[in-house]
Order: structure tokens, then C-alpha cells, then sequence
């Protein structure tokens, strides 16, 4: 499903990173289960965030934005270039002071008024679609276990939002959720609005960066954003007869099991797809690890690779992104 070194170098040959190899120019690998290779190409010490420059694999040539403190989930070959003491301490008690908590608890007064606005976009979105949908048009039907999304789907979608002014940011979403949803603060920040609508609760770090919000991040632009892909796909369903869907999630960790934030989360419509995510082997190195198929209501959808276009280039997995609501229990 992933592309893979043929070979793969030893760890011995490298460290796990610190806060002191975060020198420009330090070459390394993802501590990920396939040792993605990469270089740090900058550092900027007022977010305390590095780019990291991917050297391999499908995303070669793309880059992460990574928070300073994550370094350790990176190595690095033995004998690169260092950081003075002076300089860790430095970056030290810059991430100590951008990591204070955030918690947004899930507001029921908050969620239901962004439901009531979801519902009126959706009619205006179900007129949308009977006037202009090329895919409605074609008499097409979804296909979930096709390996990629329909182009007419794709299409519409993109006309749709493109109408109401709203295409770039849907288009800076999937492209950030299909690099790295962790790296950079497109997502970070889209869950944090997300929650403070009453979609999802949210738990983690504040944004960094004092320009997140702003231009086309700003907060009330991005509102109209998700409610107007949200009520796109709740009527494209509805009117296609569906109101709930399978869907699989697969997973292997090296920490014990432990609750799912209710959260944006990432799920797939094959079964396939989630079993390659999902390390059960007695022999696993994995802590802990499950595979599940649950029922998912259509109004729990907020972008599924059947629409989106940029889900079904690189990495062809079925996607389905979800207002998690407890579905999966132990």
C-alpha cells in the first residue's frame, strides 16, 4: 500500500534526536515503521518549529511543520552536528512555554446551533445539487469499494465550494490531512474551531503561530467552510437513499489501549486497507492493537476520499474523516 526501502539501513548506524540536533542540515529517518528519510531544513525559534524536508517514498519533496519537542520521534545518524547547551536550554523553555494546555469541552447549547445551520445550508446545498450536480445528473451510485472517488463527485464538490468562495480552504484541508494532519497548524486549528462549534471536543496545545487565524484561517470564514461541506455531504447521501455507512478502523500502538478523543478521526471504507494499519501478529512489537467495523450515521461525515479529489492520487485508502462520537468501545 506504502511505497518501502528495498533495504533498510540498521538503527545502530543512528540516535534518537534531542533538542540538540536541531542543527539546518541534519539528515535523519522517522522513528515510523518504515524509517522515512528526511533532512531538517529550518528552524524558527518563535514558534519552536523545524520543516522537515522528505528526501523518499510518495510525499518526496513535500515537508512537515513539527513542533520542537517531537524531535525525539525522529533519529539521527551518529556524529551530526550538535547544538550548544546554551542554545537547547534556549529552545527548552521556548516549548515549555508555548505547551500550556487547551481543553474545549464539547457544548451541546454550541453544537446545536451549528446543527441548525448545517440543516439550512443543506437545503441549499440539496438544491445545489439537483440543479448542478453532475454526478446526481449521471444517475451515478456511490461505490465503496472502489479504489478511488468518482471524478464527477469530485467535480461537483469543488464547484460547489468554489461558488461560495470556500475551494482554497477545502483544498489546503485534504491536501494537509493527506501529507501529516499533525505537522504544521492547518488541522491543529481546524479542530479547535471545530470544537468550539460543538462538533468535537478538543484536547492539546494552543496554536503557535499568531498568524493562524488570520486570512484565510480566519475563524468565521473557516465556520462556513465546514458547515457547507458538511450539509453537501449529508444531502448528496440523502438523496442517494443512504443515511449510514460502514466503515474500519485499524491500529497498532506501543502504548497500552487507551479511549479516542472524540475527535477528528481517520477511518476507511475497506476493510483491507484497515487491516494493513493493524499489527496482530504474535510476534508484533505492538503494545496494543485492534481492527473494527462500525456503523457511522452520515451526518458523522466530514470528508471522504468518494468526493475528494486529492484522496485518491498518492495514496489510494479509502478515506473517510469523522466527527468521532465514541462509536469504537472496548
Amino acid at each position: 500500500m506504502h511505497e518501502q526501502h528495498s533495504i533498510v539501513e540498521s538503527d545502530d548506524h543512528f540516535e534518537v534526536g534531542t533538542l540538540a540536533h536541531l542543527v539546518v542540515g541534519n539528515t535523519g529517518r522517522v522513528l515510523d515503521g518504515r524509517r522515512t528519510p528526511g533532512y531538517i531544513e529550518s528552524f524558527d525559534e518563535e514558534s519552536a518549529m523545524f520543516v522537515w524536508r522528505i528526501t523518499a517514498f510518495e510525499d518526496k519533496g513535500e515537508y512537515w511543520e513539527i513542533p520542537a519537542e517531537e524531535i525525539t520521534s525522529y533519529q539521527f545518524r551518529k556524529g551530526s552536528p550538535l547544538l550548544s547547551p546554551s542554545e537547547v536550554t534556549q529552545i527548552s523553555a521556548r516549548c515549555d512555554a508555548l505547551n500550556q494546555q487547551l481543553v474545549i469541552q464539547k457544548s451541546e447549547t454550541n453544537r446545536a446551533a451549528t446543527e441548525n445551520a448545517i440543516d439550512a445550508q443543506e437545503q441549499c446545498a440539496h438544491d445545489w445539487i439537483i440543479n448542478n450536480s453532475l454526478f446526481y445528473k449521471a444517475g451515478t451510485q456511490f461505490d465503496f469499494s472502489a479504489e478511488e472517488g468518482n471524478r464527477l463527485l469530485f467535480t461537483d464538490m469543488e464547484n460547489y465550494l468554489k461558488e461560495l468562495g470556500l475551494s482554497e480552504l477545502d483544498r489546503l484541508t485534504a491536501e494537509q490531512y493527506l501529507l501529516n494532519p499533525y505537522s504544521g497548524e492547518w488541522i491543529k486549528s481546524t479542530k479547535i474551531i471545530m470544537a468550539e462549534m460543538g462538533l468535537i471536543a478538543y484536547s492539546g496545545t494552543p496554536t503557535r503561530k499568531t498568524d493562524t487565524f488570520s486570512g484565510i484561517g480566519e475563524k468565521e470564514l473557516r465556520k462556513r467552510y465546514i458547515i457547507a461541506r458538511t450539509a453537501f455531504l449529508r444531502s448528496i447521501f440523502k438523496l442517494k437513499g443512504i443515511r449510514e455507512v460502514s466503515l474500519f478502523r485499524g491500529m497498532s500502538s506501543s502504548i497500552d489501549f487507551y479511549e479516542t478523543p472524540h475527535t477528528l478521526v481517520s477511518t476507511t471504507f475497506s476493510a483491507e486497507t484497515a487491516l494493513a494499519f493493524t499489527d496482530i501478529q504474535s510476534s508484533s512489537k505492538s503494545r496494543s492493537a485492534y481492527f473494527v467495523k462500525f456503523t457511522c450515521p452520515v451526518d458523522r461525515l466530514f470528508m471522504t476520499f468518494l468526493e475528494t479529489r486529492q484522496f485518491s492520487q498518492r495514496y489510494k485508502e479509502q478515506e473517510a474523516i469523522i466527527f468521532y462520537d465514541g462509536q469504537i468501545k472496548f
